[in-house]
């Protein structure tokens, strides 16, 4: 609760722990390896089309993210999911796009939502490499070995 009341939104880490005290900087942190990933943001459905229309062209599957800053489980499937190593090199076969639904009020991540019929984050969208989506979508908290399953089943 205090780390959330101090503004910090990282439900693994919710305060700092300095260890040492004094000016040592040594913390206890959990090793990030989600910046080694990258989901492209996309801001508008006119963005979302043209890049899944690139997918397509290229015969590349995309996995399609819903995520807001204020969303407790896409925190922790940033911190844990997507920065497993099995599930990195997974990802690496996709193109991976990310909506930002932080602000619900924003028309345009609004409309892709009410495009795809998604009510809120986390929620993952999966589409083949012909650009259909495929059945099946991902909607909470995974940790690495259930979505490592439901990939190995697409």
């Amino acid at each position: 609760m205090l780390g959330g009341f101090s503004g910090r939104r990282d439900i693994l880490r919710p305060i700092e722990l300095n260890l040492f005290g004094g000016s040592r900087p040594t913390s206890i942190a959990f090793h990030d390896r989600a910046a080694e990933y990258v989901f492209q943001r996309i801001a508008t459905p006119e963005a979302l089309d043209g890049r899944l229309a690139t997918a397509r062209s290229a015969g590349r599957p995309v996995i399609l993210d819903f995520y807001a800053e204020w969303c407790t489980d896409c925190i922790r499937m940033e911190k844990t999911t997507f920065s497993d190593p099995t599930v990195l090199n997974q990802l690496s076969r996709f193109e991976l796009l990310q909506v930002d639904v932080t602000d619900a009020a924003d028309p345009d991540s609004k409309a892709i939502k009410q495009r795809f019929g998604v009510y809120g984050p986390p929620a993952i969208v999966f589409f083949g490499p012909d650009g259909d989506e495929r059945p099946g979508r991902l909607y909470g908290y995974r940790n690495p070995t259930e979505f490592l399953s439901f990939l190995s089943a697409l």
